[in-house]
């Protein structure tokens, strides 16, 4: 699976329109008073204009494996990193891949992830895609097997009540129950809005009433 496209809200348009151009360095494709986007590798990443947000959204952006070290040099000088404890850089042997953390300036938790489990493309960029998205719910499992109906898009890894990763490592929709906290932050995962186009084995439409949330399955490169 990959994610084509990931719309979300902003309370602070301007901010985050520097910060994901600026200190991120994406190609703005798109822009006006009240929505912008830009270019995260193969994925296109929008944001509009919002009154409020009520918690964090998450991200990741896929990083070439070999250019890990590079990659947290990059963004460690551009941005504080999210730690645990003493740590700021992780390492998951469950998914075999290397891991960093940091927020943006509407408290977003962002995510670097080099998983060894890819190819390694020619890519001129460190930043390779949106790789996840963040879907807080109140029932996990429900909403896994809604996806896996409408789109054919079965589990990644071991599953549970409260944290069910969906999709391939190309591309994944992080499912986890409401007020769990995001990674390695204690941050509460909450329902929020979201667009989100993906490449799935069948296409459909998915729409989550919480937050609200919706999904466009499409069957294509």
């Amino acid at each position: 699976m990959k994610l084509i496209e990931v719309g979300l809200l902003s309370p602070n348009l301007e901010a985050q329109r520097q910060f994901y151009t600026e200190t991120l360095g994406l190609p703005l494709i798109a822009g006006d008073a009240g929505s912008f986007a830009v270019q995260a590798g193969q994925t296109r990443l929008s944001f509009r204009a919002a009154a409020s947000q009520a918690g964090p959204y998450h991200l990741a952006f896929d990083v070439l494996e070999h250019r890990f070290a590079d990659a947290a040099g990059w963004i460690g000088a551009r941005v504080p990193l999210l730690s645990e404890g003493s740590q700021d850089t992780f390492f998951s042997p469950n998914w075999n891949a290397d891991m960093l953390y940091f927020t943006d300036p509407c408290g977003n938790i962002l995510e670097l992830i080099a998983r060894h489990t890819l190819p390694r493309p020619q890519h001129a960029g460190l930043l390779v895609n949106v790789s996840e998205v963040g879907v807080a719910v109140p029932n996990v499992l429900d909403t896994v097997e809604r996806l896996r109906s409408a789109l054919s898009v079965g589990g990644y890894g071991e599953g549970s009540a409260s944290f069910s990763p969906v999709g391939t490592h190309a591309g994944l929709f992080i499912v986890v129950q409401e007020k769990r906290p995001w990674f390695p932050t204690v941050q509460a995962a909450v329902p929020l809005p979201v667009s989100i186009v993906a490449q799935t084995p069948r296409s459909g439409t998915v729409t989550l009433p919480t937050g609200p949330v919706q999904i466009i399955g499409v069957i294509g490169p």
